[in-house]
């Protein structure tokens, strides 16, 4: 769920939504993967990946490559372009984190 994680920080939003998106953008072959993944996140399931297991590996190297496409498009010669993942200052108070 790295990449669901990655846009549930980024966005706010809940993991479970962000599998929702992330699962939205996944070619259908990889799709179990994150239905898999979020169903044991919100415990609809149990944890077990031997029926789906040939799928693991070319599914988080699909979504590496997705996420690695887009770090290579951030321009870090333009401050004003870069993605703030918080505003400063940034608390370390764990109770003002949304999970």
């Amino acid at each position: 769920m790295l990449l669901s994680q990655l846009f549930h920080f980024l966005g706010g939003t809940s993991k479970p939504a962000a599998a929702d998106w992330v699962m939205n953008q996944l070619p259908e072959i990889y799709q179990p993967v994150m239905k898999r993944a979020k169903s044991i996140c919100i415990g609809v399931e149990n944890e077990y990946w031997e029926d789906i297991e040939v799928l693991i590996k070319s599914c988080a190297d699909f979504m590496a490559d997705k996420i690695n496409e887009q770090i290579s498009l951030v321009n870090f010669d333009e401050p004003d372009k870069l993605i703030k993942l918080a505003e400063e200052p940034f608390s370390r108070d764990p109770s003002l984190r949304s999970e």
